[in-house]
């Protein structure tokens, strides 16, 4: 019998500190490498539309931007 995988709920700020990294190497960088293989996210549209914006604001990503990069785990 195989066991249920974990749920995980993602911040915004994790994201941004990925996308704000140039080597992409830090703990949040390795969290959205890992995740996807060995957890179940969560993600509520309240948080999904808040790194839509972020985004957009300090980064200046279009939303197109973020799903290409982020597309998996969103």
């Amino acid at each position: 019998m195989t066991r249920p995988r974990p749920i995980v709920v993602i911040d915004t700020s994790v994201f941004l500190k990925d996308a704000m990294s140039p080597t992409h190497t830090g703990a949040a960088s390795q969290i959205l490498a890992i995740l996807p293989a060995i957890a179940t996210i969560v993600m509520c549209d309240e948080i999904r539309q808040e790194i839509l914006e972020k985004f957009s604001e300090i980064l200046g990503w279009t939303e197109k931007q973020v799903l290409t990069t982020y597309g998996p785990v969103l």
